[in-house]
């Protein structure tokens, strides 16, 4: 499956008397691969992928502290695995400070 894209630009130059044209022409193409592989290697595969997918939508600084695979199975040529993962993040945000409510609460 390739791809061609085309980007044209045209920008005056010496007071309107010359047109400098630039002309970008990019091709992309992607192909597919298939290959067989046994349960141990679709079995890694699987927990690196849940493990880079968590690890995207984490913050900079939280870490996995642990990971354990709780189920596993083959079915229809498919590695199923459920996994569960421990997880140090920071979950604490930050709320405005406002001194009268204190007062009013300290009053009640």
């Amino acid at each position: 499956h390739a791809i061609k894209t085309e980007e044209n630009a045209t920008v005056p130059w010496i007071k309107k008397y010359f047109n400098v044209g630039l002309k970008t022409i990019t091709f992309q193409e992607d192909t597919i691969h298939e290959s067989l592989i046994n349960e141990g290697e679709a079995s890694a595969l699987g927990k690196r992928f849940a493990r880079e997918n968590l690890l995207k939508e984490l913050d900079a600084s939280a870490r996995i502290k642990d990971e354990k695979v709780l189920h596993q199975r083959l079915e229809n040529g498919k590695v199923y695995i459920k996994i569960h993962y421990i997880v140090i993040e920071n979950i604490a945000k930050e709320l405005p400070f406002d001194a009268n409510q204190i007062k009013d609460k300290k009053g009640e």
